[in-house]
């Protein structure tokens, strides 16, 4: 069809130019130019490789209709599924991700079984000893006893067999019996085998009324080392294995003192002394 064309434009081209510009010549004219208009087109529409609107379709260098020129009814079914790819390589690790919520606290455990026994251990230092040795006695009444001294009431002996402190105890009434005293103390002491005082409790002390009323006076404690019973700055008396005399004193003073009637010390028989050794020293 390309090859037509020029062929058939120069031979009208000739009778143009023969017949000049007569009326015949001017519709040869428009009749070939209607012609040439019309020469890329089949029935009025233009050739295209793809569907569009107002062409017609034509095969491409590959000799082959475009699929989407085709209708739907013209494509056949849909063809077997291909075998799976091989797996591709591992991509890399995702960045880390928020910290989830904490969860619900789990239900407690059971009990476990108990565990077998340990083996013993070794024997501890052995401790200090503790009481090891007391006694005590019930101390009379003395009716009429001196004012303005230290007057003996009862005497208990003490044997030591290893160093060791001595917790004493003692209690009795006091009657001034209108002595006109009116300081009255009761303490006792601990004599060690030269007679000589060694330790001491602290003494307690009374006021009288001078009204014949009975005063209830007791002394204790762990004794004190020396002699005096009033002492602020005594330590603790470590008695050395000995024999020793444990003694109850009692005293009356102040006041004009006794001239006519004397204090009484004691009260149905109600007065005790003790002692007890508490472990070595």
């Amino acid at each position: 069809m390309q090859n037509r064309l020029p062929i058939t434009l120069s031979t009208v081209a000739l009778i143009v130019a023969v017949l000049g510009a007569t009326g015949v010549a001017e519709a040869v004219q428009n009749a070939t130019v209607q012609f040439a208009a019309n020469a890329g087109k089949l029935s009025g529409f233009a050739a295209s490789k793809t569907s569009s609107k107002n062409t017609v379709v034509v095969r491409g260098a590959n000799g082959k209709i475009d699929a989407r020129s085709l209708p739907a009814s013209a494509r056949g079914p849909r063809g077997l599924r291909g075998p799976r790819g091989i797996q591709g390589a591992q991509g890399p690790q995702g960045p880390q991700g928020p910290q989830g919520l904490q969860g619900l606290q789990g239900l407690q455990g059971l009990q476990g079984l108990q565990g077998a026994g340990g083996v013993q251990g070794p024997k501890g230092d052995t401790g200090a000893r503790g009481p090891s040795f007391g006694d005590g006695r019930q101390v009379g009444n003395m009716d009429d006893f001196p004012c303005g001294q230290d007057v003996l009431l009862a005497s208990r002996a003490v044997t030591v067999t290893e160093p060791s402190r001595i917790w004493v105890n003692a209690f009795g009434g006091l009657q001034d019996d209108a002595s006109n005293a009116d300081e009255f103390g009761l303490w006792l002491q601990l004599r060690d085998a030269g007679n000589t005082v060694t330790a001491v409790s602290t003494r307690a002390w009374a006021a009288g009324t001078g009204d014949n009323e009975v005063m209830t006076l007791s002394s204790g404690g762990v004794l004190l080392s020396g002699a005096d019973p009033e002492s602020s700055t005594a330590s603790v008396f470590v008695a050395p294995a000995g024999t020793y005399t444990l003694q109850l004193l009692v005293r009356a003073q102040g006041g004009t003192l006794c001239t006519t009637n004397f204090p009484d010390y004691g009260y149905n028989q109600g007065s005790n002394m003790s002692y007890m050794l508490i472990g070595n020293g």
